[in-house]
């Protein structure tokens, strides 16, 4: 009895296994996760302003095309871990988000992303094989309004079709006299995804039955 049961279970769970749908392909992201800003604000009168540029590639690691709407559909979310300024409305407001308008779906082997000679730093973390498509990727937008100076820094997520990456990003924020306002580039780093793990659903019953 106790054979024929354990044999069910195998076959329970082969026929679970089998039944999952396929994870999505693996890809990268390079990405520029640390920024100076050199801003000038009056003290007495505040201004706003803001910019936005292109910080980042996405690199097809898989084995299947990755469309541009998955691409375009990805929501990326960040949590503030310093700087006590949340990754929405605040003095500074930095978000990072998936660009649209790819020519053509991303191929297993390449990676796209709007590169110029400001961000050229992020082809130095291509592999030699990859092939690069310069069209937008990803963007970071850069907001503010009010007088700050220090550290601002963010775990942010990148889900894309049952994968994700996890990656930094730090933006320190300094007053300058007026006239020596700019943004400077301290560090990239390529992070790769891997598998979202759905919340198991369970009972309170059962998570009781766990601590007796």
């Amino acid at each position: 009895m106790r054979s024929l049961f354990i044999t069910l279970c195998t076959v329970m769970l082969a026929v679970g296994l089998s039944s999952e749908t396929p994870a999505a392909d693996r890809f990268d992201v390079v990405v520029i996760n640390h920024i100076l800003i050199r801003a000038y604000t009056q003290p007495d009168l505040p201004t706003g302003g803001g910019f936005s540029f292109v910080c980042g590639l996405i690199v097809n690691t898989g084995t299947t095309p990755i469309t541009n709407s998955a691409i375009v559909g990805a929501r990326l979310s960040g949590v503030a871990t310093a700087g006590n300024i949340p990754w929405g409305p605040g003095a500074y407001h930095f978000l990072i988000m998936a660009d649209a308008g790819l020519a053509s779906d991303l191929l297993p082997g390449e990676a796209v992303g709007y590169v110029n000679a400001w961000t050229d730093t992020l082809l130095t973390l291509l592999q030699p094989e990859e092939v690069f498509r310069n069209e937008g990727a990803l963007v970071m937008q850069v907001s503010y309004h009010g007088y700050f100076a220090g550290a601002l820094c963010y775990d942010v997520t990148m889900p894309l079709g049952g994968q994700e990456v996890h990656f930094p990003v730090q933006v320190d924020v300094v007053q300058v006299p007026n006239g020596q306002q700019g943004v400077e580039i301290l560090g990239v780093v390529r992070v790769s995804s891997s598998a979202v793990v759905p919340a198991l659903a369970t009972s309170w019953g059962r998570i009781k039955s766990l601590y007796r």
